[in-house]
């Protein structure tokens, strides 16, 4: 699961790369920019591991120990 949410994820942020080396030509002000789409992108991708972990912690757990009959 986690790696078509990284696919997706470093298309939008390479998406956005391109886009600023194509429109910001100062390169004083391109690495700042550059730098935040980096940081978007391991913020966006510790995101999904971590709702994937969660999913998968809990599709595992065993739900019917919370329906045992108590007699």
């Amino acid at each position: 699961m986690v790696y078509y949410a990284n696919l997706a994820i470093d298309s939008i942020q390479n998406a956005k790369n391109t886009f600023l080396d194509t429109v910001v030509k100062e390169e004083s002000v391109k690495a700042p920019m550059k730098s935040f789409v980096e940081a978007q992108r391991i913020f966006i991708k510790q995101i999904a591991k971590s709702f994937s972990d969660m999913s998968k912690a809990y599709t595992n757990y065993d739900y019917r120990e919370m329906f045992k009959s108590t007699k």
